[in-house]
Formats: structure tokens, sequence, C-alpha cells
């Protein structure tokens, strides 16, 4: 086989490599073949942002260009408004990545009393642990009654101040306002609103940024299955709308394993009882940088990001969530940096 069939056909087999997804534990268990046929199949299709201009490099680059001109992706990661990942020019490299190091926090702040209170008068003078234990309690039912609202989605090009809700589940009790969340942005052009039920009380519980929600609408007839109801329609802008389904959810079971199974896009590997968590994360971001390309990972660890400014926008200061973005922006942090071959300098204290 001649040398450019040999790059045409090594092309062709990685063009979806970083698509690619173990589909069971069997696959993401990784031991010393596994990975050798890992580096096998991934060899000459990583981003070679960091290299240096040599033919190798040269040679590495038409193979990327070759495939981004089938399947008409970009190589540099998307300009997203207010993401805290760039990607700069530099004169050795297509593409210099200037990712943070941590997650930075917001200073904390308590949620407003007022408005819990103003929802369900009943929990006036409660301790707040108390009132989001209980409500984590009832966190599935409730997710089911959102799950089986049924509304008509309004032909306007304003939002209307209310809305009728057909309800065919009654777990727990109704939702009592619409969300209509919005990306976040200066700019005057229409967008895309989207409408979301949700329990006030869930979030007033939770979200220390939320300003005040209109008080829910009573209803004169008894709630039962096959309902309607009408709520009140809160717009409220939000960094990342694809994401806050996501934050959403956490607030109503506070499982931080669905958060995490949703971050990534495999299962890690299992954990070994003699392993530090430090060690199981490097396992895991080195089974990731083995299995998915540059590109792939930054595109997943600004996904990470989009969550973190959901929950700074929201004012959500729960430390079991924290804990969940911290470890999942270091595991992709470091697979990045094992992909790019500064994993060293990452380990001294600097950014990828």
């Amino acid at each position: 086989m001649s040398s450019a069939q040999n790059r045409r056909h090594l092309a062709r087999k990685c063009s979806n490599i970083e698509n690619v997804v173990p589909r069971s534990n069997k696959s993401t268990s990784v031991n010393r073949s596994g990975l050798q046929r890992i580096r096998r199949k991934v060899s000459g299709v990583k981003p070679y942002t960091f290299t240096a201009n040599t033919p190798e490099h040269q040679m590495k680059k038409r193979l990327l260009k070759s495939r981004a001109s089938r399947q008409g992706e970009l190589l540099t990661p998307p300009a997203t408004p207010e993401v805290h990942l760039k990607a700069t020019p530099s004169p050795e490299s297509p593409t210099k990545l200037n990712i943070p190091r941590t997650l930075k926090r917001p200073p904390t702040r308590p949620v407003s009393l007022e408005n819990l209170t103003s929802i369900l008068p009943v929990f006036e003078n409660t301790p707040l642990p108390f009132i989001r234990d209980t409500l984590q309690a009832m966190g599935d039912p409730m997710q089911r009654v959102l799950a089986g609202v049924q509304s008509t989605i309004p032909d306007a090009k304003v939002l209307p101040k209310q809305i009728d809700i057909t309800l065919h589940n009654l777990d727990a009790g109704a939702p009592t306002h619409m969300l209509a969340i919005f990306p976040r942005t200066t700019s005057a052009t229409p967008t895309k609103v989207t409408l979301i039920p949700v329990h006030g009380i869930v979030l007033a519980a939770h979200c220390a940024h939320l300003p005040k929600l209109p008080p829910a609408i009573p209803t004169t007839e008894p709630v039962t299955v096959g309902s309607t109801i009408t709520v009140p329609v809160v717009p409220y802008p939000i960094p990342d709308p694809e994401l806050f389904p996501l934050l959403l959810s956490y607030l109503y079971n506070k499982r931080h394993e669905r958060v995490l199974s949703q971050l990534f896009p495999c299962r890690p590997p299992t954990n070994a009882a003699d392993t530090t968590a430090a060690q199981r994360q490097l396992r895991f971001a080195t089974m990731l940088a083995q299995t998915y390309t540059t590109t792939c990972l930054v595109g997943h660890i600004m996904k990470v990001n989009a969550l973190w400014r959901n929950v700074c926008a929201l004012g959500v200061f729960d430390a079991n969530l924290w804990r969940v973005m911290d470890a999942a922006w270091e595991i992709y942090l470091s697979a990045i940096a094992l992909s790019t071959g500064k994993y060293k300098e990452l380990t001294k204290g600097a950014t990828v």
C-alpha cells in the first residue's frame, strides 16, 4: 500500500474516534493490552496544538485537515459568550488553549427566607436544613409531577404573564410557576425562550440569587389528575439554558452521580480499594486522554464550565455539587494536559 493510501486509510479509520463511547463496563476497564490498542487507534489523531513545526507535525496537520473537510467540523473550540475558555493563535501552533486551573467560587450568600415564606407560609420560622431535607424526600414525586405537565405554548412574540397547564400526575403538589429561561445576552435580536414548570419552593430553598417570585395563583376547584390550573410565567435569563435542566434535576433529588453521568462521555473505571481519590481521577483522565481527541475533551470541559456558570448565576452553594464540578474539572484538565503533553506543567500549577 502506498504512502498516500496509508494516510487516507488512517484518516478514514480515525474520523469518528472522538465520538466512540464505550458501551459497557467491560469496555471501560483498562488493562495493558487494551491501552496498547487504544494508543494504536488514536495514534496520529490528537490535535497537535503544542508541537513544533516539524515534518511529522505537518503530516499530522494534513490528516486533521482531511478529516475536517469530510465531516465539516471545527478544529478549535466554538466561541461562546461568557465562557472562560479561550483559543488564541500561536506562531508555532494552530491553537493555544487557555483554561483556568480551578473553578472560581463566588462569595457565599444565604437564600432569602422572605422568598421562601412568601411561597409557602407554613415554613415560617422553620430551619433551612429541615426545609431542604423535606424537599429532597419529595424530590422524585415532584419530578414525576413535572414530567406529567402538559401546556399549550402561546403563539405570541411577547411572553404572557400566566399560562394554563394540565396535570397528568399528582404524586406530589402541583407546580407553582412556569420558568421562561433564555440566554443571558446583550443582543437585541429575538432569542429562544424555553418554558419549564417548577415548584417555586425548590428554587427559593437553594438559589440565593433568585429574585422574589410572584405569588402562586390560587385555585378554586379541587386539583385532580387531568385538572388544568393557571401558573405565573417568570422570565429568567441564564448563562446556558441547555444545561439548566441538569442543575434543576439536582436541586430536586441531590443525586450527584446523575450529574457526573451527564458530564462524562463514558463511565469511569471501577474504583480500586487500594487507591486514593486522586489516583482514581488520574486513572480516569488517562483513559479519557487515550480514547478521545483534545477537541472532544475541550468540548466536554466547556460543558462543566456551562454548569458552573449556571450555578454561579443562580447562587447555588451546595457543597456536594461543588465537589462534583471540581472533580470533573480536574479530571478533564488532566486529560487535556495528558493529551497535549503538558501534564508535568499542570502538576506544577501551570494552566493548560
